[in-house]
This record gives structure tokens, C-alpha cells and sequence, in this order.
């Protein structure tokens, strides 16, 4: 409970921080929502000549897209200062400060570094979720509501775990740069149905680096499509438990490389 209530009165510092400059709050915010727009825009253009791209139709990409960008959001809001300022704290000895406060030290650099910034990601693509899967005649019953909800919150685990896995080693290394960036650009490819690529990147996206839990498998499920490695929908309730394996896996992570941490004294 001391944690939950820790994560919500940062939330609320990030957010009157912010606000303390709300012209250039409410800007930064416009300006992500016209980049996100534009992307959507020329999705929406470059797939609106194809009749279906591999049996998507076009408002199934666009719905498997602003699901990508969903989960990403929710994840960045809470691990992205994080991955961008840790190796830098490392290269500072802030780590070192951070382990002498009374809470976990995973936990209160998460929370410290809550970023509200990330609303607009969050809207855009909320907005473009639904209005996608509306128009791609799918119903849109409570049921898949529910399930769609507890995908997102699974494939914004995954993404945040990920995030994490490849940036917290740094610390072990004093202050070497993580490996989202590379991740990052991997992770394009996943706006997009993995069956329009190879068997070998199909497998790469499943088993190596686990974005197809992200979006593409849940999709799959929600409009009843069998194909790619698996013939069956039904592997889209993995996403729980890769969800939480990778959650498990970043603890065990940060435990090993805090555990070997000797400070940056001299």
C-alpha cells in the first residue's frame, strides 16, 4: 500500500510540476498528437489502395498499430525517464543515493520518474482503437472490451519490461548506454501483421524478443484470425503469462546487477 500511495502522489508532483509551465505543457501535448495523427494519416493512406494486407483489412492494421502505440504509452508514462536517465545516474553516483531511501530502490526510481507527458500517445491511440474497430464491423461487445483491456495492461507490461531488461545492466557496466534504442526500431516491425514477413522474423517477434504478445497475437484473438505459426487464436492468452514472466525476469534482473553494484567511488 506504501508503494501504491507513493506511485499516485508522484503522479500527482509530475503532473503540477508540468503545469507549472502549462503553455508549453499544453504544446508539447499538440505537438505529439499532430505526429501521431500524421502517422496514423499516412498508415491509413499507404494501406487504403490494398483491399487487405494478408487478410487484415485496413481498419485491422490501424487497430493492431494504435494497439502498439497504446501499450507503449502506458509503459513509457511510468519506465521511459528511467531508461533515458539511468546511465547517467550510474555515470553521477545517484545509484548510490537511491539505495539508502526506505523503499524498494526499483520501485521509487519508477515513481520518481512518472511521466505525464505520455497522455497524448494514450488518447490518440484510444481514440484511433476504437473508432478502427467500429468500422472494421467487428462487434464491439462488453466481453471484448474486457479482453481488450487486460491485453493492453499485459502488452504495456511487456513493453515496460523490456524497456527495463535491456537498460538495467548499464548499471553493472557504469553507465554504458541500454539497448532500447536498437529494441525500439525492432519493435516498428510489429505494427504490422507478422505474416506479411518471413517465418524466421515470425520467430524472432514470439520467442526471442516477445513483441508479438504485444498487439499481434491479441489481435488474432479479437477478430477470430488463424494463421502465421499458430492456426489458432487462441495462443493470444499467452500474453498473461509472458507478461508475467518478463515482469519476474526484470526483478530478477535488477536483484542480480544491484546485488554486484560497488559504487562509482574512486
Amino acid at each position: 500500500m506504501h508503494i501504491i500511495r507513493m506511485y499516485l502522489l508522484n503522479i500527482k508532483l509530475a503532473y503540477k510540476a508540468r503545469m507549472m509551465y502549462p503553455g508549453a505543457f499544453v504544446l508539447a501535448i499538440l505537438m505529439q498528437v499532430l505526429a501521431y495523427s500524421a502517422q496514423f494519416a499516412i498508415t491509413w493512406i499507404l494501406l487504403s489502395s490494398f483491399i487487405t494486407l494478408k487478410g487484415w483489412n485496413l481498419y485491422e492494421v490501424v487497430f493492431l498499430h494504435s494497439m502498439q502505440v497504446m501499450t507503449y504509452s502506458i509503459a513509457s508514462a511510468f519506465v521511459a525517464n528511467t531508461v533515458s536517465d539511468l546511465p547517467s545516474m550510474v555515470k553521477m553516483g545517484h545509484i548510490d543515493d537511491l539505495l539508502t531511501k526506505p523503499f524498494p530502490p526499483l520501485f521509487y526510481l519508477l515513481a520518481s520518474r512518472f511521466n505525464v507527458g505520455y497522455i497524448a500517445h494514450f488518447v490518440i491511440s484510444a481514440i484511433m482503437m476504437f473508432t478502427s474497430f467500429i468500422m472494421s464491423e467487428h462487434r464491439l461487445a462488453f466481453f471484448n472490451i474486457f479482453v481488450m483491456v487486460i491485453f493492453v495492461l499485459c502488452g504495456a507490461l511487456i513493453t515496460g519490461s523490456i524497456m527495463l531488461i535491456s537498460t538495467i545492466p548499464c548499471i553493472y557496466h557504469f553507465g554504458a548506454t541500454g539497448w532500447w534504442g536498437i529494441f525500439y526500431d525492432l519493435k516498428l516491425y510489429t505494427n504490422y501483421p507478422l505474416t506479411i514477413f518471413n517465418r524466421f522474423v515470425q520467430l524472432f517477434f514470439t520467442f526471442v524478443l516477445p513483441f508479438a504478445f504485444i498487439s499481434y497475437y491479441p489481435c488474432t484473438y479479437l477478430f477470430g484470425k488463424s494463421e502465421g505459426l499458430f492456426q489458432n487464436g487462441i495462443i493470444a492468452i499467452c500474453s498473461p503469462l509472458v507478461a508475467f514472466f518478463l515482469v519476474i525476469m526484470t526483478l530478477k534482473t535488477w536483484n542480480i546487477i544491484i546485488d554486484k553494484y560497488d559504487g562509482t567511488g574512486t
